[in-house]
């Protein structure tokens, strides 16, 4: 083969490599808990070379705080804000940071002037970020159904950013006005009640809380097909109401309900921490985003007609 020809082809090859390695790194995609395990998690985490800044509610999972552990001893600089105590269990972080301290990693607790900091993401190298429904615990990973959305889009990850750094220091945040993130106390309650009356197709719905007045009042105004999975423990304001309007109100047991998300239209989905209560929208640090990533709605909606399947009804015992 003339040489020529073949500086050609290795050019081509490094071009054609490089360009899939870029597609690659630019999707948005869908972890689903517990059914893909905690390695596609870890594996992410321990892919970071220069930082990790990351916001937990309940942390007690040995397996992530080895990443993390291992991730400090390899030079990455580990930031983590904690909630200091969670609802009614105070005390449960407490072991694991004790290990994260003592293996260098630098913690803060999260400011005092949310009722709780319930925002649980992850920001790899700047570059990168993991919104998350769960919790880094036994039961987050393994028992309950949750979601890790894993985005690159350069806005969302430097307000992320921004937010962590503001959050860091204790200094009140000032969400943009056209703001990527669906963040609690700033603008959740807005978007997520401007992502339900926009519907015009259909609304399905992961909840563990369905309490906060104006979202259940835009649910009860809607006219379209609309079904909510939830916890046999779920509480629901105006259940009766929900009901005989034609919302269809499902428990799950296994795997247990935990995810926060609503699909509408197969267009577009909202994914984070935000429980659909008081507190989650007003009082509590919450995050989350919309997304309209085409294979992020096939996993979720996949997934969601699987669990609907297993469920059962919560209508029919009101009379």
């Amino acid at each position: 083969m003339p040489l020529w020809i073949e500086k050609i082809l290795r050019f081509l090859i490094k071009f054609f490599l490089f360009f899939s390695v870029t597609l690659t790194l630019a999707k948005t995609t869908l972890m689903v808990l517990p059914d893909s395990g905690t390695a596609p998690l870890i594996q992410a985490i321990s892919s970071a070379k220069k930082s990790i800044k990351m916001t937990m509610y309940g942390f007690t999972a040995n397996a992530m705080a080895d990443a993390l552990v291992q991730q400090q001893h390899r030079g990455v600089m580990v930031q983590l804000l904690i909630e200091k105590e969670p609802y009614k269990t105070e005390g449960e972080n407490k072991k694991i940071l004790r290990r994260l301290k003592k293996s260098g990693i630098s913690i803060h607790y999260t400011p005092k002037y949310y009722s709780l900091t319930h925002q649980k993401t992850v920001l790899l190298d700047e570059q990168r970020a993991l919104i998350l429904t769960n919790n880094f615990t036994y039961s987050g990973l393994h028992r309950q159904r949750n979601f890790i959305l894993t985005i690159d889009e350069k806005n969302i990850v430097q307000e992320m950013s921004q937010l962590f750094d503001a959050d860091w220091k204790r200094k009140p945040y000032q969400a943009p006005e056209h703001s990527p993130l669906v963040l609690s106390p700033e603008n959740s309650g807005k978007k997520i009640n401007t992502l339900i009356k926009n519907s015009h197709k259909n609304l399905d719905i992961y909840a563990i809380a369905l309490t906060e007045k104006q979202i259940v009042n835009g649910l009860i105004k809607q006219s379209i097909p609309i079904r909510i999975l939830l916890s046999p423990r779920t509480k629901i304001l105006n259940k009766e109401t929900l009901c005989q309007h034609h919302i269809q109100l499902h428990a799950m047991k296994k795997p247990e309900q935990h995810a926060k998300v609503l699909m509408s239209d197969h267009l577009t989905a909202y994914i984070g921490s935000a429980n659909l209560s008081y507190s989650g929208i007003f009082t509590n640090r919450e995050l989350g985003v919309m997304t309209s990533e085409k294979q992020v709605l096939t996993d979720l909606e996949k997934t969601f007609e699987e669990d609907w399947k297993k469920s059962t009804s919560l209508c029919k015992t009101v009379r």
